[in-house]
Formats: structure tokens, C-alpha cells, sequence
């Protein structure tokens, strides 16, 4: 019996950063947008058996977004805005979200991420030696759609 999928993956996709639901720029790629769960082992007594596993606190993931260097600034403009703080004050956390977009412009996912402030700015080359920009974002917390 052969089956086809009712929704194939897409053969490319992209991904747009939006800060405060206002699109920033588009990433060709993102790394490590995830949620992981901590487990917790415990003993009780002086039981020899294997410890108990439960279930601990949820923890969101650094998202690294890569895209090609172009002449959008979208990424740059909010790591100088906390580059301008000098340090002085806390980073401005902000409401951030990944929207994952099919090639047709379809919407995929939508991923919140919640009290997101920029962590490192880097831009170089990829294995092909076209020029790059990598933003890694750290957040509180992620909210999946």
C-alpha cells in the first residue's frame, strides 16, 4: 500500500522575525527554536532500585536566525538599540515571534517568544563564502502555534 502525505513539507520555507508583531526581517535559517523539559530523578530512602523520574520546568531554547547579509537592517538596528544602552540598564525584553512561511507565503507555524532580548550579532561567511548574519535571541519562555 503506498501513501502519499496530506501536507508534504515544503521544499524551502522561510522565516520572518517580527518584533512586537512588526516584521524585522527574514531568516533563510533558524537553529535551536525549541522547548526542552528538565527531568528531575529522585530516590526515596534507602531504595536500591532506579531513581524516579518526574517531570520538571519547561525551558525555551536560544533561536539562532541566519539569513544573507543584505542591505535590511531589521536585526542590526535592535542590537544597537541595546548596544546604546552601554550596559547602563537591563536588556529591553520583547515580545518576539518566528513565523515559519511556506514558499507560496502560507503561514506554517508561529512561534511566540516571550521577553526576547538579542544575545550576539555575528556576521561572516557560510561554508560557500556568501556573506552572512547570525542573530541569536534568548527568551523566557515560547509559546507554540
Amino acid at each position: 500500500m503506498t501513501t502519499t502525505p496530506q501536507d508534504p513539507t515544503p521544499a524551502a520555507a522561510t522565516f520572518v522575525l517580527e518584533l512586537d508583531g512588526v516584521a524585522v526581517g527574514r531568516a533563510e535559517r533558524v537553529e535551536w527554536l525549541s522547548v526542552a523539559r528538565q527531568t528531575i530523578e529522585l530516590r526515596e530512602g534507602g531504595d536500591p532500585g532506579p531513581p524516579r523520574r518526574l517531570p520538571g520546568r519547561w525551558e525555551a531554547g536560544d533561536v539562532t536566525l541566519t539569513r544573507g547579509l543584505t542591505t535590511d537592517r531589521g536585526f542590526q538596528d535592535w542590537v544597537a538599540a541595546e548596544l546604546a544602552a552601554d550596559g547602563s540598564v537591563p536588556p529591553v525584553r520583547r515580545q518576539a515571534a518566528v513565523v515559519v512561511l511556506a514558499p507560496d507565503g502560507a503561514q506554517l507555524r508561529r512561534v511566540v517568544l516571550h521577553r526576547a532580548w538579542p544575545s550576539r550579532l555575528a556576521i561572516g561567511t557560510d561554508p560557500a563564502g556568501r556573506p552572512v548574519e547570525v542573530l541569536t535571541v534568548v527568551c523566557d519562555g515560547v509559546e507554540l502555534g
